[in-house]
C-alpha cells in the first residue's frame, strides 16, 4: 500500500481521539478540572495527537488543509516544553469540541487516502 505509514499515523490520531473522549466522558468542565490524573491523560493524548501529525508528509498534509496540521503540532510543542502553563479550560475546549471534529476530518482524509483517492503522482 504506497501510503501505508501515514495510514498508521492517521490510525493512531484517530485511536488518541478517542482515547480522549473516554477520558472526559461525562464529565464537566468542574470535574474535569479537579481530576490531574485526567488532565495528565488527556494532556499526554494531545502529545501523542501532534507527534503522530508531526509524522504526515508534507505531501499529504497539503491535500487536507482543512485539518489544522500546524496548530494540532504546536499545541503539542505548548503541553511538552510549558506544562504547567497549559490553562485547563483551553484544553478542556480542545478535548470536548475540536478534538471530536478533528477524529471526523481524520476518518475522512484516511478513508479517502487509503482508498487511492489521492494517487496522482504525490
Amino acid at each position: 500500500m504506497r501510503h501505508e505509514r501515514a495510514l498508521g499515523h492517521l490510525d493512531d490520531m484517530v485511536r488518541v481521539a478517542d482515547q480522549v473522549a473516554r477520558h472526559i466522558a461525562d464529565l464537566s468542565f468542574e470535574a474535569f478540572a479537579a481530576d490531574p490524573k485526567t488532565i495528565d491523560a488527556v494532556m499526554m493524548n494531545v502529545v501523542a495527537l501532534g507527534e503522530a501529525a508531526s509524522r504526515i508528509p508534507a505531501e499529504l498534509r497539503w491535500r487536507a488543509p482543512h485539518i489544522p496540521w500546524s496548530e494540532i503540532v504546536a499545541l503539542r510543542n505548548v503541553i511538552a516544553h510549558d506544562y504547567f502553563g497549559v490553562r485547563h479550560d483551553v484544553l478542556w475546549e480542545t478535548a470536548k469540541t475540536e478534538i471530536p471534529a478533528l477524529r471526523e476530518a481524520l476518518v475522512a482524509f484516511a478513508s479517502r487516502l487509503a482508498s487511492g483517492g489521492y494517487d496522482d503522482g504525490v
